[in-house]
């Protein structure tokens, strides 16, 4: 099984925009794991909480496999 890192902008009417990590369910929904986000100033939040939001702008930084990556950058579109 191979893991790599992909970043994931969250889009304006993307399904990510304004939910909390815990609410989107990543690991569980979409067999991913977000290590950290970078905030719109260029700051990174490292380990980020379940209650952390997915706001506009933000990048997720997150480790899966490239199935789980694929379909969760189509989802998030």
């Amino acid at each position: 099984l191979e893991f790599r890192m992909q970043e994931i902008l969250v889009r304006p009417g993307s399904p990510l925009a304004g939910r909390s990590l815990q609410e989107a369910n990543l690991r569980e929904e979409r067999g991913v794991l977000i290590l950290a986000m970078r905030n719109t100033d260029g700051t990174f939040d490292t380990n980020p909480p379940s209650t952390t939001v997915c706001q506009v702008g933000k990048v997720l930084i997150a480790v899966g496999t490239d199935a789980d990556l694929g379909a969760l950058l189509t989802w998030a579109a």
